[in-house]
């Protein structure tokens, strides 16, 4: 009788593990499997987002109860850590050497296109592991500037090639379980010819990006999509290393 409770114990254990082991298999790696699995309510969820990694990342599922939730990263380093702007002042058209100049007085033109964006939240998708920059959903915007995606920066201040740029952008994905991805590449374009970013900054571990940009006018962004990867991920050793590994913690 001791022998076949303690088998029956035994057994439960190991079905619980394995359990465990075909929901990390088997799940969802979207928001929209976790819905067809019954998940009603927008909230953080643990996805694991790459199945040779051992650990998930969390994951914010908007739209529960739509027919196409989306997926967005908590940016837990805060929305003042995480903004694009395009600066709204230009120095003066006359006469012609004024704006060849680094600083002085503005004019009294503003730039249409200015505008700072700050993001709390950030869409993915968890496909191609690409962050989305115009998805607008969870950020705020200054109120009499324009809507600034994700990562993008530039101003209209200056023709000086010097260290002039008043437009900046900031990404900081630390405590998120992301990075980004080494292949990403930022470019600045416009007028004039060959003005290049200034003070651009990557951190060592991938999770910060940061850069002045600009020109008369100038802008930068990401050259191609803004791919992020898991920060750590412990490579598990194919399927069946992962279930005796899980089998035996």
């Amino acid at each position: 009788m001791y022998l076949l409770k303690r088998t029956s114990c035994l057994l439960f254990v190991i079905s619980i593990k394995v359990l465990k082991i075909l929901t990390r298999f088997l799940g969802s790696q979207t928001c929209k499997g976790l819905k067809l699995s019954g998940r009603t309510v927008d909230g953080e969820y643990n996805i694991y987002i790459n199945r040779s990694c051992d650990r998930p990342v969390k994951v914010y599922c908007h739209g529960m109860n739509t027919t196409t939730p989306k997926a967005f990263i908590t940016l837990t380093a805060g929305a003042d850590q995480n903004y694009g702007m395009v600066y709204s002042k230009q120095l003066p058209q006359e006469p012609y050497q004024m704006r060849y100049l680094c600083t002085g007085l503005p004019s009294r033109k503003t730039i249409p296109e200015a505008g700072k964006t700050r993001f709390s939240k950030v869409r993915i998708d968890l496909k191609k592991m690409r962050l989305i920059r115009n998805d607008f959903t969870f950020s705020t915007s200054d109120r009499t500037g324009k809507q600034i995606e994700f990562g993008y920066a530039g101003d209209c201040w200056s023709m000086n090639y010097g260290p002039c740029r008043r437009g900046h952008f900031k990404i900081n994905l630390s405590g998120t379980g992301l990075r980004i991805n080494p292949t990403v590449r930022w470019q600045q374009v416009g007028s004039p010819p060959g003005v290049a970013m200034r003070e651009f900054v990557r951190s060592k571990d991938g999770t910060v990006v940061s850069a002045k940009c600009g020109g008369r006018c100038g802008f930068c962004q990401p050259t191609a999509d803004l791919l992020v990867e898991q920060q750590v991920c412990n490579q598990i050793p194919g399927e069946f290393g992962l279930i005796y590994l899980s089998l035996i913690q």
